[in-house]
């Protein structure tokens, strides 16, 4: 149980529409979406990819549209398949953003070494597009670790 757990943290990009406070849309809302893929390096951290694309709610002009790096790291887990979580995200061009104490919680069973799960994240920050955005962004994807796939989405 505890080596899914800590997969969660990849859901984070597997971002479904959500809203932002996007500081160039002059604190306008945005729309979220994306996806990232990662891979388990222990029981608590994993690594990978993600995509992200916002695009303005006012005129669906694309606000920003990366891929960077992902980094997860479990911080605390409940023993009932919930778990909280911290992310680290770099980009391309440079912008940054950073969550913590994301909530992650298994809702479905794949297989006995992969899951569903949920996470909300809604304590971030960043540099650039992201400097003074907020709001909550919710996730769902799959986790999966050894001998299954050991990667998640």
């Amino acid at each position: 149980m505890k080596n899914y757990l800590f997969s969660v943290s990849l859901i984070l990009v597997a971002l479904f529409s959500t809203s932002l406070l996007a500081e160039e849309e002059c604190h306008s809302r945005a729309s979220v979406s994306g996806s990232v893929n990662t891979f388990n390096i222990s029981d608590v951290l994993q690594a990978g990819t993600i995509h992200l694309q916002l695009i303005s709610d006012i005129n669906g002009r694309i606000i920003f549209d990366e891929t960077g790096a992902i980094v997860g790291r479990i911080t605390a887990q409940d023993g009932t398949g919930g778990s909280t979580l911290n992310h680290n995200i770099l980009f391309a061009d440079g912008t940054a953003f950073e969550s913590e104490n994301d909530q992650a919680q298994v809702i479905g069973v794949i297989s006995e070494c992969s899951f569903t799960v949920m996470e909300t994240i809604s304590n971030f920050w960043g540099t650039k597009v992201f400097k003074r955005a907020s709001g909550t962004i919710g996730a769902i994807g799959t986790v999966s670790f050894s001998p299954c796939e050991n990667q998640n989405s």
